[in-house]
């Protein structure tokens, strides 16, 4: 008899093992598919803010990012006849952005950019550093010019800088195709290679795109982006 119920014994453990073990594949599974879900179909949730000459940018509203995009972190300088206007802007952008830092140089003015990203929910990239101030003539001339409107024909030329060895055609749209700026320049090709930035405070939007050349004319007409019409345009409504 005792072996009888030793032997029952054993067969229910056994079956009471496998019943876990189909358990345990059934909710890895499901965890799996939970996680596919994450990786292809949701998307992440990332704090919307903009910040001016040093001040703090770390809460905002909590905005939902396209499909495939990453959480932001936008420092920007503009150099005025040697006066910097600095803005920082958090939000939603391409992964194609991240760990870009570069600079620009149009009529009376220079810019430089630098991006970061992180990937989790309203996560907070650290401010990236920009690039250093440099006077050394690269050899490269490009056409120089500005004008409210779609496209400007260059006037003069500059000598570009530093790691600003292509030529710029950039034309900024403010909230839709009635406000539109153009310039030509010199640019790095990391600016170059950023090709679009979106920004958006909720009021003003900003559309930009970045067409370069090696030639002394960029010919091809693109969005590009003004930050001092940007700065001048958020503190006024901010």
């Amino acid at each position: 008899m005792f072996p009888q119920v030793l032997e029952s014994t054993q067969e229910s453990a056994h079956t009471g093992t496998l019943r876990i073990t189909a358990l345990m594949e059934t909710l890895w599974v499901l965890l799996s598919f939970i996680l596919a879900l994450a990786r292809t179909g949701w998307s992440l949730q990332c704090i919307q803010c903009t910040a001016f000459e040093g001040e703090s940018c770390t809460t905002g509203p909590s905005i939902t990012c396209a499909k495939g995009e990453v959480c932001t972190t936008k420092n920007q300088h503009a150099i005025i006849g040697g006066a910097t206007s600095a803005t920082m802007y958090r939000s939603c952008g391409p992964p194609t952005h991240c760990n870009k830092t570069g600079s620009f140089t149009v009529v009376q003015r220079t810019m430089k950019i630098g991006i970061s990203c992180c990937s989790t929910d309203n996560c907070l990239s650290p401010v990236p550093e920009l690039p250093p101030t440099s006077t050394r003539k690269n050899g490269r001339v490009c056409g120089l010019c500005g004008a409210p409107k779609e496209d400007c024909t260059p006037t003069t030329t500059i000598n570009c800088v530093g790691n600003e060895d292509k030529c710029l055609l950039h034309v900024t749209r403010l909230n839709g195709p009635n406000n539109v700026e153009s310039y030509r320049g010199c640019s790095t090709k990391s600016i170059c290679d950023i090709r679009f930035l979106n920004q958006s405070s909720g009021v003003v939007n900003i559309e930009a795109d970045y067409f370069c050349s090696n030639g002394a004319i960029a010919t091809s007409r693109v969005l590009g982006f003004s930050i001092i019409t940007t700065l001048v345009l958020l503190v006024l409504l901010s």
